[in-house]
Protein backbone atom coordinates (compact mmCIF):
# COMPACT_ATOMS: atom_id res chain seq x y z
CA UNK A 1 0.00 0.00 0.00
CA UNK A 2 2.95 2.65 1.13
CA UNK A 3 5.26 0.91 -1.90
CA UNK A 4 6.57 3.68 -4.10
CA UNK A 5 5.62 6.62 -1.25
CA UNK A 6 7.83 8.33 0.83
CA UNK A 7 6.45 6.43 3.51
CA UNK A 8 7.48 3.22 2.42
CA UNK A 9 10.34 1.28 4.24
CA UNK A 10 12.57 -1.30 2.92
CA UNK A 11 11.41 -4.92 3.91
CA UNK A 12 15.09 -5.23 6.05
CA UNK A 13 15.15 -1.91 7.03
CA UNK A 14 11.46 -2.62 8.17
CA UNK A 15 12.62 -5.37 10.33
CA UNK A 16 15.40 -3.22 12.21
CA UNK A 17 12.22 -0.96 13.46
CA UNK A 18 9.93 -3.77 13.87
CA UNK A 19 12.65 -5.56 16.56
CA UNK A 20 13.84 -2.64 17.92
CA UNK A 21 9.58 -1.81 19.32
CA UNK A 22 9.27 -5.84 20.77
CA UNK A 23 8.99 -6.91 24.04
CA UNK A 24 12.70 -7.80 25.45
CA UNK A 25 11.92 -11.02 26.10
CA UNK A 26 11.17 -12.22 22.27
CA UNK A 27 13.95 -10.30 21.24
CA UNK A 28 16.43 -12.51 23.32
CA UNK A 29 14.35 -15.88 22.11
CA UNK A 30 14.87 -14.98 18.37
CA UNK A 31 18.20 -13.80 18.66
CA UNK A 32 18.85 -17.05 20.52
CA UNK A 33 17.33 -18.80 17.27
CA UNK A 34 18.95 -16.86 15.17
CA UNK A 35 16.50 -16.22 13.14
CA UNK A 36 18.75 -14.48 10.60
CA UNK A 37 20.50 -16.41 9.62
CA UNK A 38 17.54 -19.13 8.80
CA UNK A 39 15.55 -16.09 6.56
CA UNK A 40 19.20 -15.34 4.17
CA UNK A 41 18.75 -18.35 2.83
CA UNK A 42 14.81 -17.88 2.09
CA UNK A 43 13.73 -17.73 -1.67
CA UNK A 44 10.01 -16.04 -3.33
CA UNK A 45 7.91 -18.97 -5.35
CA UNK A 46 10.02 -18.42 -8.27
CA UNK A 47 13.30 -19.46 -6.42
CA UNK A 48 14.73 -15.85 -5.85
CA UNK A 49 15.97 -14.64 -2.74
CA UNK A 50 14.35 -11.18 -2.15
CA UNK A 51 13.69 -8.26 0.27
CA UNK A 52 10.08 -9.31 0.61
CA UNK A 53 10.09 -13.00 0.80
CA UNK A 54 13.12 -12.66 3.86
CA UNK A 55 9.95 -10.00 5.68
CA UNK A 56 7.49 -12.52 5.19
CA UNK A 57 9.51 -15.26 6.26
CA UNK A 58 10.82 -13.18 9.76
CA UNK A 59 7.30 -12.18 10.45
CA UNK A 60 6.40 -16.51 10.67
CA UNK A 61 9.50 -17.26 12.46
CA UNK A 62 8.56 -14.32 14.94
CA UNK A 63 5.04 -15.33 15.30
CA UNK A 64 6.25 -18.85 16.23
CA UNK A 65 8.14 -17.54 18.80
CA UNK A 66 5.35 -14.77 20.12
CA UNK A 67 3.12 -18.39 20.45
CA UNK A 68 5.57 -20.17 22.16
CA UNK A 69 6.27 -17.21 24.70
CA UNK A 70 2.88 -17.11 25.83
CA UNK A 71 2.20 -20.75 26.73
CA UNK A 72 5.67 -20.10 28.33
CA UNK A 73 3.74 -17.33 30.45
CA UNK A 74 0.63 -19.39 30.74
CA UNK A 75 2.49 -22.22 32.34
CA UNK A 76 4.06 -20.20 34.59
CA UNK A 77 1.41 -18.44 35.81
CA UNK A 78 -0.68 -21.67 36.16
CA UNK A 79 2.26 -23.00 37.99
CA UNK A 80 1.97 -20.62 40.55
CA UNK A 81 -1.93 -20.57 40.76
CA UNK A 82 -1.32 -24.02 41.85
CA UNK A 83 1.09 -23.47 44.23
CA UNK A 84 -0.74 -20.72 45.65
CA UNK A 85 -4.03 -23.11 45.78
CA UNK A 86 -1.85 -25.82 47.91
CA UNK A 87 -0.41 -23.55 49.95
CA UNK A 88 -3.62 -22.27 50.80
CA UNK A 89 -5.14 -25.81 51.18
CA UNK A 90 -2.22 -27.32 53.42
CA UNK A 91 -2.97 -23.84 55.85
CA UNK A 92 -6.67 -24.16 55.77
CA UNK A 93 -6.40 -26.44 58.54
CA UNK A 94 -6.40 -25.55 62.63
CA UNK A 95 -3.15 -23.89 63.36
CA UNK A 96 -2.74 -24.66 66.68
CA UNK A 97 -3.37 -28.12 68.42
CA UNK A 98 -3.90 -29.08 71.47
CA UNK A 99 -1.49 -30.27 74.05
CA UNK A 100 -2.84 -33.70 74.84
CA UNK A 101 0.54 -35.11 76.60
CA UNK A 102 1.05 -34.56 80.03
CA UNK A 103 4.59 -34.48 81.25
CA UNK A 104 5.37 -35.59 85.38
Amino acid sequence: MLDGTDFHMKPDTLIIRLESQLDQDLCTRILHRSIKTTIQDVVNIAGVKTEDARLECWIDEVQKIAEECGNDLRRYRKAVEDNRMSKHQALSGPSCNSNTSSSL
